[in-house]
C-alpha cells in the first residue's frame, strides 16, 4: 500500500496536486510491489501520475514528499 504524505492511501483515479500546487494530475497506476515495478522496468515502487504538464510520469515512493504530491479528491462509485 502506498500512502500520500498526509497518510491517505493512494488509489487509481485519485486527483492530486503536484510541484507545490503548480500542476495537477490523476493517479493512473500504483506500482506497490517490486515485481510490479520491475514489470514496468523500474527498480522502485511508486505512482504513475498523468499530469497536464508532463503527461504520464513515474514518481518513486521516496519522492512523494519532495515532489509535493498532495491528495485532492477521489470519485467514489
Amino acid at each position: 500500500m502506498i500512502k500520500y504524505p498526509d497518510g491517505t492511501e493512494a488509489r487509481v483515479g485519485d486527483s492530486v496536486s503536484l510541484s507545490h500546487e503548480t500542476d495537477s494530475g490523476v493517479v493512473r497506476h500504483i506500482l506497490d510491489s517490486v515485481e510490479l515495478a520491475k514489470s514496468w522496468s523500474l527498480e522502485e515502487i511508486g505512482l504513475m501520475i498523468d499530469s497536464r504538464a508532463t503527461g504520464l510520469t513515474f514518481y518513486p515512493i521516496h519522492s512523494l514528499d519532495r515532489d509535493e504530491i498532495r491528495f485532492i479528491s477521489r470519485v467514489v462509485a
